[in-house]
């Protein structure tokens, strides 16, 4: 047996995978209004969400200040077919919530924003055939995001800082030495990184088109700790192999290009809004994942696991219809869909991210009465079976996730 081989790879497949934005994690919804639209909708000018959707439209709502807050419950579900046999994730549904506040002075705006886009958990269980990959993953990243915009005439401009801070616990099966015994480990920390949005809207009365740009960021994990468990009869030879420690990593996340472009009746409120969005997401710069032990692990203190992820580019189609209004008071439907590519080839597709091409589907109802804005929203998302060649753990990976939201604004 090698251990040290055999401990390095294995660390090396789980260690912070999570905090990059796969597909099963990275939850692109900045209101319950954006999730009805099948997280598309970035032009509608409806409340202080578009400090997070598209920063520049903020000086297109009506004078004063605005404020948004809600919260989002997912519950998701994969499933693993291998050569041992069928398993399932147990369902562990998922809290978020997102805040929003902007004052628009009239041609300049200012804005701050506050959301968990990647917030999820996948429990494989301990039984599981790919416990050496991964047993268990809870994972919450926030990002805090100051922004401002100016406009000339029907044209606005954005700009702002991206501050995002996670927490991550992985657990999973380091060494298996028989079906009794086994060396478990338990990785646990915290990263923090930033960078800066960009944005551009053009709002005209019947149609509107808007780029938003965030930057790649380096997220900078350097307290985190792992710890080993080998109590068992014989993983305590192990010991001294697997010390508990310090871990440390610097991972280069992609950068996000979101492009909008609506058909809609007038220029603001208006009684119908269409909406192509395209999304880039560059993730061909996570070529590798690199960390540092602060004592040797397995004899040795830095390991490399290759990745070689891709750049995607995902679309939507949604919309919404006012079917009441009298005054400033109306009612509104909405609905969606989606296709989102997975960045990850076949070779490094692992349990961690067990990502497949999504397809999303989603309907929402909007309510505003005089300054009070109240949204309901639900996705259901499909991941179509995919293959895996990962050496450690070939097979077959297929899912869908439920999402429900609920959020309350006012204007004043």
């Amino acid at each position: 047996m090698d251990v040290r081989k055999t401990g390095l790879l294995i660390l090396g497949l789980f260690l912070f995978s999570g905090l990059v934005w796969g597909n099963g994690y990275h939850t692109a919804v900045t209101d319950t209004a954006s999730l009805g639209q099948a997280t598309g909708g970035i032009t509608k000018l409806e409340s202080s969400s578009t400090a997070q959707d598209l920063p520049a439209a903020m000086t297109f709502l009506e004078s004063g200040i605005h404020v948004m807050g809600g919260v989002l419950v997912a519950s998701p579900q994969f499933t693993f077919k291998g050569e041992d046999g069928k398993d399932s994730t147990k369902i562990d549904p998922a809290e978020g919530i997102f805040v929003s506040v902007v004052k628009n002075f009239g041609n300049t705006a200012i804005g701050i924003s506050q959301g968990f886009p990647f917030n999820n958990g996948l429990d494989w269980g301990e039984d599981f055939v790919g416990r050496r990959v991964i047993s268990k993953v809870d994972l919450s990243i926030g990002n805090t995001s100051p922004v401002f915009a100016y406009r000339f005439g029907k044209i606005s401009f954005g700009a702002g800082v991206d501050i995002y801070e996670g927490n991550v616990n992985l657990q999973r099966v380091a060494l298996t030495i028989n079906k009794d015994n086994e060396v478990r480990t338990e990785l646990g920390g915290t990263g923090k990184g930033t960078g800066f949005n960009a944005s551009f809207f053009l709002n005209d009365d019947q149609f509107s088109f808007g780029i938003q740009h965030h930057s790649p960021f380096t997220l900078h994990a350097g307290d985190a700790v792992s710890r080993f468990d080998t109590s068992d009869e014989l993983a305590v030879q192990f010991s001294s192999t697997f010390p508990d420690g310090g871990v440390s990593a610097d991972l280069l996340l992609p950068s996000v290009t979101r492009f909008g472009f609506s058909v809609k009746n007038k220029a603001k409120d208006p009684d119908y809004l269409l909406e192509l969005t395209i999304t880039r997401t560059g993730w061909s710069n996570y070529r590798e994942l690199k960390f540092d032990f602060k004592k040797p692990v397995a004899g040795s203190k830095t390991s490399v696991s290759p990745k070689n992820w891709h750049d995607t580019t995902s679309s939507a189609i949604s919309g919404n219809y006012v079917f009441s209004r009298k005054g400033n008071n109306n009612m509104r439907v909405r609905a969606g869909m989606f296709s989102e590519p997975s960045p990850i080839p076949k070779d490094t597709l692992d349990g961690v991210t067990p990502d497949t091409t999504r397809l999303g589907y989603a309907v929402g109802f909007g309510m505003k009465r005089n300054r009070i804005m109240f949204d309901l929203a639900y996705l259901t998302e499909n991941f179509p079976e995919g293959s895996s060649t990962l050496e450690e753990l070939p097979g077959k990976y297929s899912g869908h996730a439920q999402v429900f939201s609920a959020s309350v604004g006012y204007h004043w």
